[in-house]
């Protein structure tokens, strides 16, 4: 008699589950495809039978969230697949990028070289040693001719002295020579006169 008891109540209870699942899939065409999965377990738990302490899912509505699922991950893993892409381009593209910063930045710092140093006699000297070496040269050239226009002045000194010197020389020189010329004159005056007086005795 228990046998038959436990038939009749499997009898009844497979009877309603298909009743009840029938009217659950007549009634609800099942969690909306445009949900969130977390959403659409929470409406297929909210919407199916209980029996006891479970719950009664259709298998076609598990079945469909099981694709649903499965398209969802499908999609993620496409995403994903599509932002490590982007991300390894990206990468490439900072890679690109901070080499050319680093070219940039060496093109920088050789033009600022350039830029804070002169080349002089093929040498690259700083902006400061330039300037310290032109003015060490334009004070050697100063104080030659400094030394110059001194030696100048103590030549010219000299050479006025010396032309003083001769134009007085050359005036004693004219006098003595006057006096020379008027003691021969007066010398051959005096040897004419005795020979005009010889000739007269």
């Amino acid at each position: 008699m228990r046998f038959l008891s436990i038939i009749f109540c499997f009898v009844i209870l497979s009877i309603s589950t298909q009743v009840a699942g029938q009217d659950f899939l007549n009634s609800n065409s099942g969690p909306r495809e445009d949900g969130s999965i977390e959403e659409q377990i929470d409406y297929l738990v909210k919407e199916s039978n209980n029996y006891k302490t479970y719950k009664v899912i259709p298998k076609v509505k598990i079945q469909k969230l099981k694709a649903n699922i499965l398209d969802t991950l499908a999609s993620v893993r496409g995403k994903l697949r599509e932002a490590k892409n982007t991300l390894g381009e990206k990468n490439n593209s900072i890679a690109s990028l901070n080499t050319r910063l680093s070219d940039l930045q060496s093109n920088l710092d050789q033009t600022n070289t350039e830029k804070n140093s002169i080349s002089f006699l093929g040498m690259n000297m700083g902006k400061g040693a330039y300037k310290t070496l032109m003015w060490f040269i334009v004070a050697a050239l100063a104080s030659l001719l400094g030394f110059f226009i001194f030696k100048f002045k103590e030549s010219n000194i000299d050479t006025v002295s010396t032309r003083k010197d001769y134009e007085e020389l050359q005036k004693e020189f004219e006098e003595h020579r006057k006096r020379s010329l008027e003691r021969e004159q007066k010398a051959m005056r005096k040897l004419q006169d005795e020979l005009n007086r010889k000739s007269q005795v």
